[in-house]
């Protein structure tokens, strides 16, 4: 476990086990392949997000159950290094699957409704885009300073690895330009 320090708030990474992402995978590929829909209406990011018919079985499956069960965890590791309380019975677990393929990006954005937001890397190139992170202070709105500051932090994402944030958090990640596989779980509690 690592907790990175970003802006005035924190990011926990870690990496899953390899039966956990191999197993997401698998279900990736299959609802991805199926799925009608891409993420948030962009071309070339096929989605299990806003589906519907998908999002129940995947939500109640038995390995996304023992995910969640874990992110769980993760989320109580979290808060109490942070020094705060988790009453995970207030969390409403959502997941969905993605597949971004080339030609696809997706713009900056925050997660409502939840507490935590989190992505589990479970295939990807050396060459696809970063996960970026904005700094939400109002003052990075505004031209940098001469005092410098660095208002835009960039994740590689990496097989297997774990990132998980407060949902209020901005980011997005730019336009993928290669073939390389970007295949992941996202999530929000």
């Amino acid at each position: 476990m690592e907790v990175l320090n970003l802006f005035p708030t924190q990011i926990y990474k870690d990496f899953v086990n390899d039966n956990m992402k191999n197993d997401l995978l698998e279900l990736c590929n299959h609802y991805t392949s199926v799925s009608d829909t891409n993420l948030l209406h962009i071309e070339n990011f096929p989605s299990t997000l806003s589906n519907d018919d998908l999002s129940y079985p995947i939500n109640t499956s038995p390995v996304v159950k023992m995910v969640f069960n874990y992110l769980y965890e993760v989320a109580n590791q979290f808060t109490q290094q942070r020094n705060q309380k988790l009453n995970t019975d207030s969390l409403q677990p959502y997941g969905f699957f993605s597949d971004m393929k080339k030609g696809a990006y997706l713009r900056k954005h925050t997660h409502k409704d939840c507490r935590f937001s989190g992505i589990i890397y479970l295939e990807v190139g050396d060459n696809v885009p970063h996960l970026l992170f904005h700094d939400p202070r109002p003052h990075t709105t505004f031209e940098p300073s001469d005092y410098g500051g660095t208002y835009i932090q960039s994740i590689k994402p990496e097989n297997g690895m774990l990132l998980l944030w407060d949902s209020w958090v901005c980011h997005e990640i730019m336009h993928k330009d290669n073939d390389e596989p970007r295949k992941v779980f996202s999530f929000n509690l």
